[in-house]
């Protein structure tokens, strides 16, 4: 919750920030600015719950983790079928250090460019 606040009330420096690091290919200032990266605020980890610490892995599991799988699973048949196609995917899907969309795709075996 003090996060959220706090977040709001940051809201143009971080969307700032998410564009220049897109446009730049800054993927730690990009996850920085998303937030995905440890809290450094020794205060606010002590206070978190174990219960609250399960439901965030939860919640990233079901926003991030599973979706970029099932995303990176439909944009790499796509590929394969050789078809046209648009696909608009959030920055956060494709930021993440671990498990974003591009790394999967790069596993299945795709030549993925920023541009």
């Amino acid at each position: 919750m003090k996060t959220t606040l706090r977040e709001i009330s940051e809201l143009d420096s971080i969307v700032s920030q998410v564009v220049v690091a897109w446009k730049t290919g800054n993927d730690s200032l990009l996850q920085v600015a998303l937030g995905d990266e440890d809290s450094d605020d020794e205060s606010y980890d002590a206070d978190e719950s174990a219960a609250e610490k399960s439901f965030k892995e939860d919640l990233e599991k079901r926003v991030y983790t599973s979706r970029n799988e099932k995303m990176a699973e439909s944009i790499g048949s796509f590929l394969k079928e050789n078809r046209n196609v648009f696909v608009v995917v959030g920055a956060a899907h494709l930021a993440l250090e671990k498990g974003n969309v591009i790394e999967l795709l790069k596993k299945k075996g795709f030549k993925v460019e920023r541009f």
